[in-house]
């Protein structure tokens, strides 16, 4: 988890997950400081979680910290997030690797969405 912060007020923009599910996919998922307040004390790194009502859409920018999928989640106001007992096993981390011959192509990805999004004006 971290968080994405307005370099000029230094305000909170959004939180940011990487959340990984029982079958090891991981996605990143973002969540505004108003939604994030809806869950003080359920999300918490590590945790366990049944997260319903989740929006996914395609991923944008050019900040993509899960390479593999070009969709992202974003909580909604109607997002339930249920903690869940410790007895289910999904492992805490996850790292994806990329081929050094592969990131040219990944940088090159993800410059090219980012230019199709701002030329849909």
């Amino acid at each position: 988890m971290w968080l994405t912060i307005n370099g000029n007020g230094g305000d909170i923009v959004r939180y940011n997950l990487i959340l990984l599910d029982c079958e090891n996919t991981q996605m990143h998922a973002i969540v505004s400081p108003e939604i994030w307040q809806l869950f003080p004390n359920e999300i918490e790194e590590g945790s366990l979680c049944n997260i319903t009502n989740l929006h996914v859409g395609p991923a944008f920018g050019q900040y993509r910290p899960v390479t593999h999928t070009q969709k992202m989640m974003s909580f909604m106001i109607t997002t339930i997030v249920n903690v869940l007992p410790e007895d289910f096993v999904i492992p805490m981390h996850k790292f994806e690797l990329v081929e050094i011959q592969d990131l040219h192509e990944h940088a090159a990805d993800s410059i090219g969405d980012e230019k199709a999004q701002y030329s849909k004006g």
